[in-house]
């Protein structure tokens, strides 16, 4: 007990440093594994650089291990480090017990160790990748060559890293096989979730496996709590997934009552083209309950094959494009850009011309788009989770008839209206001139205005609002559209998305055919790098004088317009 003692105690070195021996005489290891792990450990821990060789099994029926230190540059007289360890196993309890130690070196200090692999040092940093995803590979190198006083290649660490972050989320490949237990968990634990797989073949019953091509998610909170909202308007976009097994995630987005993003839906799927729109909108008429003669208004970006798949399902819908892509084409077309507010449609009661909440939700998503399949469904559900909790906190500080953001509107209206002037017909219509000298008429019997900002917005403008102090004239606050109201938005934030259990507590799915990750296809030729730029913005970086429309000459014939490779003279 005294010899354990003494080894245990921490000694301080010429330097300073303080060290701890690895081995004690007597020490205790469960499993052959485990002596090799910790022997494996000790070799790339701080205190010890030299690398002792691998732990070899003695004679007989594996009863000992033992290990030596291999150091090349020698300082001693003997010409070997006297380091080395022996280990074997007793016969009482199976368990192996350190009996020689001797825990000195004396050969010269090397930083390449053999042991120190790429699987080593990605468990060793599945931690601090864990709570740090986004850390650049050059500081984790630094840090562990800091760390580990040991020399490793930046390689090795890029593998490393990729090691640790297929340990965090699991292998892509995997997952898909858990897809449909992950489905089975989502339902049992949020009601009224609707959930659907698109595999192919569908009808082959010789083949035992499917292959994944799309999944659309419409969580029964979202889901109930847009139909509260009373708003007839939805923005639909489509961005691009990362990783192996590439493909688009389609969001759709909608409005609450304090004018927030209120995601409705979302799907992954293979790409951007009409069957998939079609897919996700015959699904989404199902959950939010719109016919084929539904007049909601869909607002998206130049997406493609969208606008043939709400023709298709959604005949009667209004869906316009965002005011910037308009811009942009009618720059590219020479055209000029007309608004016209008579041809805006009074359901959706909005003054939203750009499809910005559908970009701020993808942009939440950013970084879960490299993630694989089920981790990255798990991102967008834990932060529209999250998001609820958020809002429910901010309605809780509200008071009054209206939500927060509309009482700041309200508010700046009646300031603006204090310089009009209201004159009465006796009928409910007034004549209200601005000092702007324009002038509009407002009619209180359907709530209306030329102006056409009540009628479209759903919100009296400030014409109505001078108008408050008339004959016959109702509480302003009445002619809000209920929308606005702050009984509506708690309405849609009242239902809670309910967290998950892990995987080991997943129901199993009955279903006997194999889920397979899609296939994909690389497209022929280089993959293009640059992107694609709009007409306001310009062609180069730098100030360099771009080489387009200029003639090129051919140094074999000097004739324009061709280079030598294709030259024919």
């Amino acid at each position: 007990m005294r010899l354990l003692k003494e080894l245990s105690k921490s000694s301080i070195c010429s330097h300073g440093e303080v060290h701890v021996k690895q081995f004690q005489i007597g020490q205790v290891f469960k499993t052959k594994r485990d002596v090799k792990n910790y022997m494996t450990s000790h070799v790339k821990c701080k205190g010890v650089v030299n690398k002792p060789s691998k732990i070899v099994d003695g004679g007989g029926p594996s009863t000992r291990s033992w290990a030596k230190c291999k150091g090349k540059d020698v300082i001693s007289n003997k010409g070997t480090c006297p380091w080395a360890i022996q280990i074997s196993r007793t016969n009482e309890n199976q368990d192996w017990l350190v009996k020689t130690v001797q825990d000195e070196h004396k050969c010269l200090q090397t930083r390449v160790v053999e042991a120190c692999t790429s699987r080593y040092v990605a468990k060793l940093i599945v931690q601090q990748i864990q709570s740090n995803l986004r850390i650049p590979v050059k500081a984790l190198h630094k840090e562990l060559c800091k760390k580990l006083e040991l020399g490793m290649s930046l390689k090795k660490v890029v593998r490393a890293k990729t090691m640790a972050e297929r340990i965090i989320s699991g292998d892509y490949q995997v997952q898909y096989g858990f897809l449909r237990d992950y489905v089975l968990e989502l339902l049992k634990t949020n009601p009224s979730t609707t959930v659907r797989i698109d595999v192919y073949p569908k009808t082959s019953l010789s083949i035992t496996t499917r292959t994944f091509r799309r999944i659309y998610v419409c969580l029964g909170a979202l889901k109930l709590g847009f139909k509260f909202g009373l708003r007839d308007f939805l923005g639909m976009y489509g961005t691009l997934l990362k990783g192996p097994y590439l493909g688009k995630v389609l969001t759709v987005v909608g409005l609450d009552s304090n004018n927030g993003i209120y995601p409705v839906a979302y799907a992954v799927v293979e790409t951007k083209l009409t069957s998939s729109w079609t897919w996700l909108l015959e699904l989404l008429g199902e959950d939010l309950d719109m016919g084929a003669n539904s007049n909601f208004t869909f607002i998206f970006d130049r997406q493609k094959g969208i606008i043939p798949a709400i023709e298709k399902v959604f005949p009667s819908a209004e869906h316009r494009r965002s005011m910037k892509r308009l811009m942009l084409g009618c720059v590219r077309s020479q055209q000029t850009l007309r608004l016209n507010l008579t041809l805006v449609v009074r359901r959706a009661y909005t003054d939203c011309l750009l499809n910005n909440l559908c970009e701020v939700f993808n942009s939440k998503l950013d970084e879960g788009r490299d993630k694989p399949n089920i981790t990255f469904l798990e991102y967008i559900r834990e932060y529209l989770m999250k998001s609820l909790c958020v809002a429910q906190k901010e309605i809780g500080k509200c008071e009054g008839l209206l939500t927060l953001t509309k009482t700041t509107v309200f508010e700046k209206i009646k300031t603006d209206a204090a310089n009009y002037v209201a004159k009465y017909n006796g009928a409910g219509k007034y004549q209200v001139e601005s000092t702007w000298q324009d002038q509009y008429v407002v009619n209180l019997n359907d709530q209306s205005c030329n102006c056409r900002f009540w009628e479209i917005i759903g919100f009296p403008c400030r014409d109505a609002d001078k108008t408050k102090n008339g004959e016959n004239a109702p509480h302003v606050d009445e002619w809000v559209h209920p929308c606005y109201r702050l009984s509506t938005w708690k309405a849609m934030y009242f239902n809670k998305i309910d967290p998950l259990n892990g995987r080991s507590m997943w129901p199993k799915s009955d279903c006997p055919f194999t889920l397979l990750p899609p296939k994909h296809k690389t497209k022929v030729g280089r993959p293009k790098k640059k992107r694609r730029r709009g007409v306001d913005e310009p062609n180069n970086q730098d100030n360099s004088l771009s080489r387009k429309y200029l003639a090129v000459t051919c140094s074999k014939c000097h004739n324009k317009w061709h280079n030598s490779k294709t030259c024919k003279g």
